[in-house]
């Protein structure tokens, strides 16, 4: 009698056995165990192949990643010191060339100005006054000259009478001693015409002194008043009004719309390949999934080996944290129109490659 059917129990791995993975090739079973005894040469490998195509590419392009955007930024700073009175601009506020960006107080100034204004009259009249002196001083010279004129006549004939006993000793003495008188007068007046004519060189120079102390302090009061000496941007700064400015002291500064472009630290190994007027790919920082293209400027010819070798020389810092990196040189990229079609930031991140 057979058996009912709930009473037989099969097994489903008996029943209805499963695919059979395919047996794996031989070299992928291999290839585990090889590159674990075989892991120290893997890197290797990997490394040596690295470095090869490294120098391999060195010859055919140079790329860069220490690169920036560069552009003009004049400080601005008063030239004359004093209070903030007046603050005509704000942070990223767009000016012009000769635009008022903020005035020192000019009260002092103004001062200045009407006190030089009064030494200038004052050393007028003075050489007004010194002129007058040496015209009296030459009617005076003109008179003596007559007189000792007469006298000297009038000696010469009592002289004559005197030998022809015509006259006396005592007329003769008299005529002699006037004479000499009249001649000690001529000599004074002489005297006080040359200091007179000092007189006037000396009050020309002080008139002179006070017209270009007036001058100065006219200038100074200009200055008072600082304006935009280039195109561009202002940028963010901290001075405020009644903040106390000394001259040269910086208030702030302009971003000008001049002279952008892109400096690239290229290292040395490029340098004998890299020529001015060739073209570069690159991106900025601002818009980094856009390439544009820029052409090569200059190429610094020399570099400071330390800070503060040459002052005038770059210096581009050749270490990061433990790292020793190749010596590098600025090349500057220019980049045409591309200013006048978008906003450039000053500062911002760039990457440049140059194909030879």
């Amino acid at each position: 009698m057979e058996a009912p059917l709930s009473d037989v129990t099969v097994r489903k791995d008996e029943a209805e056995p499963g695919p059979v993975a395919p047996p794996r090739p031989r070299f992928v079973e291999e290839l585990g165990p090889w590159l674990v005894r075989h892991a120290a040469v893997a890197v290797l490998a990997v490394g040596v192949f690295a470095y090869a195509f490294y120098e391999f590419s060195a010859a055919f392009f140079a790329y860069t990643g220490d690169a920036y955007v560069a552009g003009d930024s004049v400080a601005v700073a008063p030239t004359v010191a004093g209070p903030i009175s007046m603050l005509a601009v704000r942070d990223n506020d767009s000016v012009q060339a000769g635009d008022v960006l903020f005035r020192i107080d000019p009260r002092p100034y103004e001062l200045t100005v009407a006190e030089n204004e009064a030494k200038l009259v004052l050393a007028e009249a003075n050489l007004v006054q010194a002129n007058d002196e040496v015209s009296a001083a030459i009617d005076e010279v003109n008179q003596r000259q007559a007189t000792l004129a007469d006298a000297q006549v009038t000696e010469n004939r009592y002289r004559t009478l005197r030998g022809n006993e015509f006259a006396s000793q005592q007329q003769l003495d008299d005529a002699t001693r006037d004479a000499r008188i009249a001649s000690a007068l001529f000599l004074a007046a002489k005297a006080r015409l040359t200091a007179a004519r000092q007189g006037v060189v000396i009050a020309q120079a002080e008139r002179t002194v006070a017209a270009r102390a007036l001058a100065r302090a006219r200038y100074d009061l200009g200055q008072t008043t600082v304006v935009a000496p280039a195109a561009g941007r202002v940028a963010p700064f901290l001075a405020r009004v009644g903040d106390y400015r000394t001259v040269s002291e910086a208030v702030l500064a302009i971003v000008t719309n001049s002279n952008w472009r892109i400096v690239a630290n290229l290292t040395e190994r490029h340098l004998s390949r890299v020529m001015p007027g060739q073209t570069v790919w690159l991106t900025i920082g601002s818009r980094p999934w856009q390439v544009y293209t820029g052409r090569i400027r200059s190429v610094a010819n020399g570099v400071s080996r330390t800070k503060g070798e040459v002052k005038v020389l770059p210096y581009v810092e050749t270490t990061t944290d433990w790292i020793r990196l190749p010596r590098r040189f600025p090349v500057e990229v220019d980049l045409g129109d591309l200013p006048r079609q978008q906003p450039m930031f000053l500062g911002a991140d760039a990457r440049v490659l140059v194909w030879f």
